[in-house]
């Protein structure tokens, strides 16, 4: 299936683009609500109380071990947890994602015959018999992974959890309204074994509807909505002004659960005809345009990491030249990635093994360099809203009306 929103047609200098409402002032009431997720919005981790998604996660007496791996696969994202049995003196242990709002508890009662969903993967058997869950203010619910589809064959497995009460009478709207742990996980009847392991990812609730797909388009100057792209603040270009950044990027938003994850978003220019993948004058003439994909604001620098949005080409061989970010690297003609992509049209055909393709994001990430694998986990704190950033280059530009059409689509099976 795909969901295309057509960014609408380009003038010189100008894109209009349908505006979208604000969809981050809250995310509780998203469709889908992340605890523990690269793609979907929702808690946020290492934030102060007063946002209202604040969450911490917490390990009861020191039993469990939890770890961020990254090797693959991964059910979403490039990341998940691993929770080990460090210590089994106790005879017990857990470890819950709790709020830490200043409310202290979260009002989920919207999810209300929706569900609880998240993965796990262990070859271990002794974790058939461990328990996952919820805290509400009216008390804990547990329930036993094996009831809910986990088999211990080393593959993941998603567990999905009616909330309602034909899952446990304490799950009643009035209840779900006050939420203060958004996952819990014991050990339950299982005895304590040092080493023993349990992978879990992608924590979800998810709402009983549809959900949707929505790009966006702000100013990278405030974030603002605004509903045109402009280059160099609309001024004047000159005919040698050579690659510039729009001052508009693209935001991406996806609160649709997607239960198959062979998903992904794309960017294409749709100009009907091979090598129209540009800004395109009535002539023929052709202004080159270029994305790139981040989880920051770019232009961004924080501890020896710098990213710009100048925008430089190398030839990499006799036919193919690559784009970079030449505000870090001056001529990376031996690098092994090369962060902005050339657009590419509708008409031209692409490979998947072509990595100078137009894939933005996918379950693994977002795709930040031109080469095999090259998809990065997005950063859960500050929300999950992947950008595309366009740049153009504008040299031996001549007079005349440029014009374009931009497709952003997401397609899943």
């Amino acid at each position: 299936m795909k969901i295309q929103k057509t960014l609408s047609t380009m003038i010189i200098f100008f894109i209009g683009v349908v505006v979208v409402p604000s969809a981050f002032s809250s995310n509780i009431g998203r469709n889908v609500y992340g605890v523990f997720s690269e793609t979907y919005n929702g808690a946020k981790y290492n934030v102060a109380a007063t946002d209202d998604d604040a969450i911490a996660l917490y390990i009861w007496n020191g039993t469990f071990a939890g770890s961020e791996r990254t090797d693959s696969p991964v059910p979403d994202g490039s990341k998940y947890t691993r929770i080990t049995v460090a210590d089994t003196g106790a005879g017990w242990g857990g470890m819950g994602y709790s709020a830490i709002n200043t409310s202290g508890y979260k009002n989920m009662s919207s999810y209300y015959n929706g569900y609880l969903k998240f993965y796990a993967r262990s070859s271990n058997s002794a974790m058939l018999n461990y328990q996952f869950g919820i805290e509400m203010t009216a008390g804990q619910v547990w329930l036993t992974l094996s009831s809910y589809g986990f088999v211990a064959d080393g593959n993941w497995h998603e567990i999905s959890i009616p909330l309602n009460t034909s899952t446990n009478a304490s799950f009643t709207s009035a209840n779900l309204a006050q939420v203060k742990q958004l996952f819990l996980f014991r050990n339950g009847s299982a005895t304590l074994t040092l080493g023993h392991a349990i992978d879990i990812d992608s924590i979800v609730w998810v709402k009983n509807s549809v959900g949707t797909f929505t790009p966006s388009l702000k100013r990278r100057s405030d974030n603002v909505f605004v509903t045109t792209f402009t280059w160099n603040n609309g001024s004047t270009l000159s005919a040698n002004a050579g690659w510039l950044a729009s001052d508009q990027y693209i935001g991406l938003d996806l609160d649709m659960y997607v239960t198959n994850k062979t998903w992904n978003v794309k960017i294409y220019t749709e100009n009907g005809a091979t090598d129209k993948n540009g800004l395109i004058s009535s002539a023929g003439k052709k202004i080159p345009i270029a994305w790139r994909a981040s989880d920051y604001d770019i232009p961004y620098a924080v501890s020896g990491d710098t990213r710009t949005l100048s925008i430089g080409e190398v030839a990499v061989s006799t036919s193919e030249v690559k784009l970079y970010d030449s505000g870090v690297v001056a001529n990376p003609q031996d690098a092994t990635y090369w962060c902005w992509f050339w657009m590419t049209d509708a008409t031209e055909v692409h490979a998947e093994t072509d990595y100078n393709y137009n894939i933005v994001w996918n379950n693994s990430g977002f795709h930040g360099a031109s080469n095999s694998g090259a998809f990065y986990g997005i950063n859960q704190t500050t929300g999950i809203n992947p950008k595309i950033y366009l740049g153009a280059r504008f040299i031996d530009i001549v007079g005349g009306n440029y014009t374009a059409v931009i497709t952003v689509e997401f397609t899943y099976e």
